[in-house]
């Protein structure tokens, strides 16, 4: 279990139930990704589910979201723009996602600030067309920072990706 200082719980309405630990196999990891209902949200044209395995990295982690004991989905962070950010990416198993992600990202955003005293940002690159996503980044305390325009395709179409972000003083 990650321990660290309290999140602001009134805003990210943490619930106990919902446990990170950076536990992962990349074939655990690989099997998320794959899962039906993900792999239309973190896939692109030219990605195929058959190839697909996770970075094999020291500074990628991937933290294991864990409801009640069970393996829920997962957080995948990696150093975005040196060591002062990180970027964050959500995959959450469709049967926990209604009643658990806010939840997740609220201790997604409490681990953020204990990594280390120089990761001052969390950033999320969200593609336009998931509105899921969007809204869970909203609700969680992150912040629209921009748009990143046609860059990432799907279906043939290129589509914006919205940037968000949350800093450590927000987050604290």
């Amino acid at each position: 279990m990650i321990h660290s200082p309290a999140v602001n719980t009134k805003e990210l309405k943490v619930s106990d139930s919902v446990e990170l630990i950076e536990n992962l196999s990349l074939d655990e990891v690989a099997s998320i990704m794959k899962d039906d209902d993900i792999w239309p949200f973190v896939s692109e044209d030219g990605i195929s589910k058959k190839d697909y395995y996770p970075v094999d990295h020291p500074a990628f982690r991937y933290l294991g979201i864990y409801v009640k004991g069970d393996l829920a989905g997962l957080f995948f962070v990696h150093p975005d723009n040196g060591f002062t950010s990180v970027r964050a990416h959500i995959a959450i198993l469709k049967p926990f996602r209604a009643l658990y992600a806010l939840s997740a990202v609220g201790k997604l955003v409490e681990w953020f600030t204990t990594i280390s005293d120089r990761v001052q940002k969390m950033n999320a690159m969200i593609p336009e067309y998931n509105n899921g996503a969007i809204r869970l980044a909203i609700e969680s305390g992150f912040k629209k920072e921009g748009v990143n325009r046609e860059s990432i395709m799907k279906d043939g179409k290129l589509y914006d990706q919205i940037q968000f972000g949350i800093t450590r003083k927000e987050a604290l």
